[in-house]
């Protein structure tokens, strides 16, 4: 075990910790500093139990926070990814519905000479595709709306 020295709201403490962990030791310090400073500078001089109680459970708060809102990505996630299943598994339907769909109506409407038909099953075809593909669009933009916002926050906890 090294003892480190750390400033939390402006008192000095001697720590110990393990070979190695300085750094995160520096890194938990350095929240708990920011946050007893805060509390000093909206209430003033705080006795410094209380000041240090205060700050770990305004960083405890956050922490929970940021729990909240990753449970929170994690489930939007795991809902798109079933979203985009059922999106491929609509695409792969649609595909091999069209293409017999279309193997069928060629045989029928070029016998008839009946071009037509089939140029408004390709339009179909391309306005059921411009959809799947808007929607996935969607839900990408979407995901990665919330996931800067998860990585924004905890990057924020972490200054």
């Amino acid at each position: 075990m090294i003892e480190v020295e750390i400033t939390i709201g402006g008192h000095k403490f001697r720590i110990a910790c393990a070979k190695g962990e300085e750094d995160q030791l520096d890194t938990a310090a350095k929240l708990l500093d920011r946050e007893a400073l805060a509390l000093q500078s909206a209430n003033g001089r705080v006795p410094e139990t209380k000041m240090l109680l205060m700050a770990g459970l305004m960083l405890g708060d956050k922490i929970k926070s940021l729990e909240w809102e990753k449970a929170s990505a994690q489930k939007d996630l795991s809902d798109y990814k079933k979203e985009i299943e059922n999106l491929k598994i609509q695409v792969d339907n649609f595909q091999n519905q069209t293409a017999l769909d279309f193997e069928d109506d060629n045989k029928k409407h070029l016998a008839n000479g009946d071009e037509n038909e089939i140029l408004l099953l390709l339009k179909n075809t391309a306005d059921t595709l411009d959809n799947v593909l808007s929607k996935f669009s969607d839900l990408k933009d979407k995901h990665s709306t919330d996931s800067l916002k998860v990585i924004e926050a905890v990057e924020g906890a972490f200054k």
